[in-house]
């Protein structure tokens, strides 16, 4: 893999200058790679003054110093409206600058040669501070900081951080470090924080608000945590929080041989939050519904929290202590995070084999890559401005697999060495995934970067179709989709059984596994469901689902199995997979035997957990009117089904459903629901979602147009939710109209909104419509916009199958 930043500073070195680069909105690659030869000893020292009035704007200062090897300034990132900046001064005079294409550009003669001390006065754009009634939060990944306040936004220049902040007195603050003053006068608090360690400026982040906190100290460490919930039942939950969170940093510290390496660890659970989480060093966010389950929560519920919270730990050293050189390369964090949450996990939950955990990473990275907008693991980046839609399953799902394929070669002692040496090379600074494996390649002798590249820079995956020899041996033959004649190289293990081979047994290899006949295999899993291990079962599931994806298995034999395997299958885990793909089905092809063999499930004697996951199926996919009218009886009186307890979140879906069916009784349904919900937040998110299942054409048209509107869309969960209610499987042909216009707003979507917003904007849009008028509207789309960015065209095309 070639090192573009090395040989430019060696470039750099044997011309003694460089050119400055143009100037063009966003961070350009030139651009950083220019201040990354000529910046160094980075420091920002900030202020932000808070107004209680979320209409009031945020006002604040930086000062922004750095050595500087060139006799000119370097142009500073700062996106925002015009008139945000209201003064600028160079080591304590005033310098003439322009603002151009979001970029501070300084103009004069003079030599500012050495040490530089920048300091801007400005106002806060709202893009990136999260403002609500009574908190806010920035959220600055991949080049948000740039929104917030003036900034060098790449992630190779890591800088040391010392922060103060004016709030309104009730609101408590939380930053990267720790506080060291706090004073009250005039109704106002004023904080100050340490000097924070050296950070990439998507880590640097702050939350100020209303909150209750909670602090918990184990053997001489003490973490806060930081959160809005009032519901008893889930406040009992945060002994096990801490719990899991102190387990996490003990067996990273272990594992790496290197001591947390921050100087706190703080974390704070937000209603609405766009992410499960975000690993800001010494103030990671979550997600409330993520963090705190509900009543009668599952197992896979309570894997997914530890998973999220092993996740966001492991990037406390593989993304905030070494970071990546380029947002390109962003999979080299998420990689190390999923991989350890994977083992963390597997310790954590010994009765869950981990090979299962690898499986469900399969499971979501087949999503993308079996479609016509599959991308690489690395994917190329000109700006950071488009660094937001690298991010997807791809670098989340398949990268682990890919990781843990590269552990086995190694083996689990020489892997670890490597890790450890990569870490203790790159300490607080940056790294390429080439660093990684030119070490791996002293401890193997195989030829790691050939296999690297196929897996790493290229797309797709292959084909796979087995066989067996007329020696009774199995063989497999690889084809490619994309015709290039690549060969992915992985060991594949498979079973013969009846003449009939079942590929991927232990899930470690990765492909689209052609089954001769899926029916075949089907009925061999269902006679050996009892004597198969669960990753057999799972890899099984997985393959049987990938060939009803690719049209070589028809549904009604598909559908017929899944309810059968449903009937017999005790495992919560294996049972909610194949109940996931039921309802895939019945999205996609309806069956009709759907609402009655759920209905049956939910009150047969099996287990709570799987009626619970039965249950949540069938509101969510019910089609006969009677089994509607009888949910919509024990929506009205809970406490008359016997099942187990409906608890608000069920019953909230339940409204939402039910009105969505009953557009006649819609208004009784959603007054009812709101009635019993007690928590402000999720009130709050309850008024906003239930605009998008009433039955008012006028009412509901008048919110997707609203939609449009970016200030309208700041939560981005509830705006996605209210989205795919809008586009909701049962009012697929009113909707098709919203299909259009909202496509034209994705471009807009991205440039306002988070990471992972594009692609859920598109899949709320999509997922409830017929694939093929969906299609072809979508073709419509493109064919008018035959220039539309390769990127977001990816998105959308990863929301078809």
């Amino acid at each position: 893999m070639k090192r573009p930043f090395l040989l430019f500073g060696l470039l750099f070195l044997l011309s003694g200058c460089m050119s400055v680069p143009p100037v063009e909105d966003g961070v350009s690659f030139s651009l950083a790679q220019y201040r990354r030869e000529t910046v160094s000893g980075l420091r920002y020292s900030l202020f932000f003054n808070i107004p209680e009035d979320k209409g009031e704007p945020v006002t604040g200062t930086v000062s922004i110093s750095f050595s500087n090897t060139s006799r000119r300034l370097p142009q500073i990132d700062f996106k925002a409206p015009d008139g945000a900046i209201e003064s600028i001064s160079v080591n304590g005079e005033k310098v003439s600058w322009n603002w151009e294409k979001e970029h501070i550009i300084f103009g004069g003669s003079s030599s500012f040669k050495g040490e530089t001390v920048i300091e801007i006065h400005f106002t806060s754009p709202d893009q990136s501070l999260n403002r609500r009634d009574d908190l806010l939060y920035t959220l600055l990944v991949p080049d948000r900081a740039r929104t917030l306040f003036p900034c060098f936004d790449q992630p190779n220049l890591k800088g040391r951080y010392t922060l103060a902040l004016e709030v309104p007195q009730e609101w408590v603050a939380v930053s990267n470090m720790s506080v060291i003053s706090e004073s009250c006068r005039q109704g106002r608090r004023h904080i100050s924080f340490k000097e924070s360690e050296p950070l990439s400026t998507y880590l640097f982040s702050f939350v100020s608000g209303k909150f209750s906190k909670e602090t918990e100290s184990r053997n001489g460490r003490s973490i806060a945590m930081y959160h809005r919930e009032t519901d008893l039942k889930k406040l009992s939950q945060i002994p096990s929080l801490f719990s899991e969170v102190f387990e996490s940093i003990d067996y990273l510290e272990k594992y790496t041989a290197i001591p947390y390496p921050f100087e706190k660890y703080d974390f704070i659970v937000l209603p609405g939050f766009q992410y499960g989480g975000m690993e800001h060093t010494g103030a990671t966010l979550y997600n409330d519904t993520r963090i705190f389950l509900n009543e009668g929560a599952q197992l896979k519920d309570e894997i997914n929290r530890y998973q999220l919270i092993a996740h966001e730990t492991a990037h406390m050293w593989f993304g905030d202590y070494v970071t990546m050189e380029w947002f390109d390369e962003v999979w080299t964090k998420e990689v190390f995070a999923n991989y350890f949450a994977a083992l963390m996990t597997s310790e954590k939950f010994p009765d869950v084999d981990l090979g299962m955990n690898f499986a469900d990473y399969a499971r979501a990275a087949y999503q993308e890559d079996r479609t016509k907008g599959t991308v690489p693991v690395k994917q190329p980046l000109d700006n950071l401005k488009n660094a937001g839609l690298v991010y997807g399953n791809i670098i989340y799902n398949k990268s682990p697999i890919v990781m843990e394929m590269l552990a086995t070669k190694m083996g689990p002692e020489r892997f670890k060495e490597g890790i450890r040496e990569y870490l203790r090379n790159h300490a607080y600074g940056n790294a390429f995934w080439s660093s990684l494996v030119d070490i791996f390649d002293a401890y193997s002798e195989e030829n790691l970067a050939q296999w690297s590249r196929v897996w790493i820079e290229e797309k797709g995956m292959p084909v796979i179709r087995g066989s067996i020899e007329t020696d009774g041996g199995l063989s497999f033959v690889q084809e490619d989709p994309w015709e290039r004649s690549l060969v992915w190289e992985q060991k594949i293990s498979a079973e013969r059984v009846k003449d009939i081979i079942i590929p991927n047994i232990d899930a470690k290899s990765y492909g689209y596994f052609f089954f001769d006949s899926p029916e075949k295999v089907a009925d061999i899993l269902l006679d050996s469901i009892l004597c198969w291990s669960d990753v057999q079962k799972s890899s099984t599931l997985i393959n049987l689902n990938e060939n009803y994806l690719h049209n070589n298995y028809d549904s009604a034999g598909y559908g017929s199995f899944l309810v059968e395997y449903l009937n017999k299958e005790t495992n919560q885990l294996l049972f909610s997979q194949a109940l996931g793909y039921l309802s895939i089905v019945n999205l996609y092809d309806g069956l009709d035997k759907f609402d009655d063999s759920l209905w049956k499930l939910v009150n047969s004697r099996i287990s709570e957990p799987r009626r619970r996951s039965a249950f949540s199926a069938l509101v969510s996919g019910v089609k006969d009117s009677s089994v509607t009218e009888e949910l919509y009886r024990y929506f009205l009186k809970p406490e008359s089904f016997k099942a187990f307890k409906l608890n608000e979140s069920l019953l909230t879906n339940m409204a939402f459903e039910l009105s969505i069916r009953m557009p006649d009784n819609s208004e009784e349904i959603l007054s009812l629901q709101r009635g019993r919900i007690t928590n402000g937040d999720r009130l709050a998110r309850f008024d906003y979602i239930s605009r998008a299942v009433v039955s008012d054409t006028v009412s509901l048209d008048s919110l997707f147009e609203s939609l449009l509107i970016p200030q309208n869309r700041r939560i981005e969960p509830w705006a996605a939710s209210a989205l795919r209610y809008l586009n909701h499987p049962l009012r697929a042909e009113r909707s098709r109209k919203y299909i259009l216009p909202a496509l034209e707003e994705l471009e807009r979507v991205q440039a306002t909104g988070d990471i992972f917003f594009p692609k859920n904007w598109a899949s709320a849009l999509l997922s409830g419509h017929p694939e093929k008028e969906a299609d072809n509207l979508i073709e419509e789309f493109f064919m008018s916009h035959p220039d539309y960015s390769q990127m977001l065209s990816s998105k959308i095309l990863q929301c078809r199958r």
